[in-house]
């Protein structure tokens, strides 16, 4: 994967979504980008729908698709989960307290 050192945005504002023609990620109701909209004096975002990221990683689908389907020496695998908004723009969580949930929901399944 490569490393970017720019911000990008996560909403589940569908209406934002719409405004800023995206489409959604998945089936999660989470969105990327739109901060231009968001900013316009036209229209209110709600905060609790938004989330920022800094310094992420970016992966081809190339990339993803051999992670899912290969284990690593240590018999790391990764998988692919779909979590409601909330869970992903939820900002009272700290990091480890969110991937700790994550965890948890996936040993559930």
């Amino acid at each position: 994967g490569e490393l970017g050192d720019a911000a990008f945005m996560l909403h589940g504002d569908a209406r934002l979504g719409e405004l800023a023609d995206q489409e959604m990620i998945g089936t999660s109701g989470v969105y990327q980008g739109g901060l231009d909209q968001a900013l316009s004096s036209d229209y209110s975002v709600d905060p609790n729908k938004v989330k920022f990221f800094f310094s992420y990683m970016e992966f081809t689908e190339a990339e993803l698709d051999d992670m899912l389907e290969n284990r690593d020496d240590e018999s790391t695998q990764w998988v692919s989960v779909e979590v409601p908004p909330d869970f992903v723009l939820n900002s009272e969580w700290e990091k480890g307290e969110a991937w700790a949930r994550l965890r948890n929901a996936v040993r559930e399944m």
